[in-house]
């Protein structure tokens, strides 16, 4: 039922027909009301589901699989002759394995040079420090157990010479030591008989002292003669410069007791000093020496050649020893064993800035006969630094490399798919926001921009 009013003519309702309207109208409040009601619900379900659900702000780029580790191009470091090649086109190759040898006689012989004197300046400073802390065996140390090879027999020799030094230095500094300790012991023993004799002597000293004054009171009374008397008192006389220089002799040799003390003490501060300038001087001048040695190892180490990664040898520019090379001369191809498929995919130069290496990726192959083929995980290996242009489309863009696991190509089921050449698109998450922002983004970008014009 609705309700209608019609103007018949252009009067003015009656009151009763605007009596009868309102009674219509409230007796549907409760319909209009439930009406409001649903409306109300589902605008603010509306608003909810805008706010709630999220949409993730996403980076897609077109790709294709391609093959990882592509030909390893190896060129020459230095301006040299060839001295060995060891492998031709087609040699099986493992990572590490020489390739190619120069002829670097003259830089090797400096190179052996330096190693020798920087080894032995090593092991001199250890054996000084030893001979700092008292220590009868030599500590090698990390930098001389850490060489192996030549080096190592280098520094096993140092080592072995500057122990028959440290033995030496040590039983010479003990036998002066033990001389001037022997100095001491005899003084002191010396000086102790000299109080002995000094004390005898005194006592006989007052014993004659008292003879000649008894000899002194007889001769006053003619008892006794006057030669008696002069005997008695050079006799006490005698006694007493006996005692006299028995005192000297003994005060003699406790300064000679010190001086042989203070010899030791004398001698040990000079080893110290001498040991401590010379340990000085030796750190600086392998401080000097190590940078001279790390550059001329550089310069043998570039004059080997080595496989970057196991592979097979191709392109091989260098037939025999004698060849010429100048600096950045191509050398070698290595074609890897382990190749793995990756999806290389371009990304468009506004998004590049939001993608970053551990990132994580959806990626779904194209497949033939339009097939749907199931979306697969993978992880951002690298991202170029800089665009680059297709020369053929004249578009940039950044290079980015995504890689799959095994077990997660396993679980996906596409390996008969995932061949070199095969298309794919890539999606990258690269922020959350809500469907009500998604939907307002354009407005607001739209205002920001009127803003900001100038």
């Amino acid at each position: 039922m609705t309700l209608s009013l019609q103007m018949a003519s252009p009067r003015a309702l009656a009151p009763q027909d605007l009596r009868h309207a309102g009674v219509e109208l409230i007796g549907r409040a409760p319909e209009i009301r439930i009406g409001l009601i649903l409306a109300g619900l589902f605008g603010g379900g509306l608003l909810a589901a805008g706010l709630l659900i999220p949409l993730d702000a996403a980076v897609t780029a077109p790709g294709v699989v391609k093959v990882s580790g592509e030909r390893r191009s190896l060129q020459s470091n230095i301006d040299g002759t060839v001295a060995a090649v060891t492998v031709r086109d087609g040699s099986k190759v493992r990572a590490g394995q020489i390739l190619l040898r120069f002829d670097l006689a003259q830089a090797r012989a400096v190179e052996r040079a330096l190693a020798e004197r920087v080894i032995s300046l090593q092991a001199e400073i250890a054996r000084l420090e030893a001979q700092q802390s008292g220590a009868a065996r030599i500590a090698p140390g990390a930098a001389l157990s850490g060489y192996s090879g030549e080096d190592g027999a280098l520094a096993e020799r140092a080592l072995k010479v500057e122990q028959a030094t440290l033995d030496t230095e040590r039983h010479a500094s003990a036998a002066r030591d033990a001389v001037l300790r022997e100095r001491v012991a005899q003084m002191s023993e010396q000086r102790r008989e000299s109080a002995s004799r000094q004390r005898s002597l005194e006592t006989q000293r007052d014993l004659m002292s008292e003879e000649r004054a008894a000899v002194e009171t007889l001769a006053s009374k003619g008892y006794a003669s006057r030669m008696r008397l002069l005997q008695a008192r050079r006799d006490e006389a005698g006694l007493t410069g006996s005692a006299e220089a028995m005192a000297a002799e003994r005060d003699r040799l406790r300064v000679g007791e010190g001086e042989a003390r203070l010899q030791i003490v004398q001698a040990r501060a000079d080893d110290a000093q001498t040991i401590a300038q010379r340990l000085s001087d030796a750190r600086a001048e392998l401080a000097g020496l190590m940078p001279q040695w790390k550059k001329a190892r550089e310069q043998v180490e570039r004059g080997v050649v080595r496989a970057p990664v196991s592979g097979e040898v191709v392109a091989n520019r260098i037939s025999a020893p004698g060849a010429v090379v100048r600096e950045g001369e191509p050398l070698f191809d290595v074609v890897p064993f382990d190749r793995s498929l990756i999806v290389e995919a371009r990304v468009a130069p506004g998004e590049g800035t939001s993608v970053r290496p551990g990132q994580k990726v959806r990626l779904r192959l194209s497949t033939p006969q339009g097939r749907t083929a199931p979306v697969m995980e993978g992880q951002v290996s690298s991202i170029a630094a800089d665009t680059v242009t297709d020369e053929r489309t004249g578009r940039s863009y950044y290079r980015m490399d995504v890689s799959i696991s095994p077990e997660t190509m396993a679980k996906s089921g596409v390996g008969k798919l995932f061949r070199p050449g095969t298309p794919a698109n890539v999606s990258i998450s690269v922020r959350s926001r809500s469907s009500l922002g998604y939907w307002l983004e354009p407005l607001f970008q739209s205002l920001n921009s009127s803003l900001h014009e100038q």
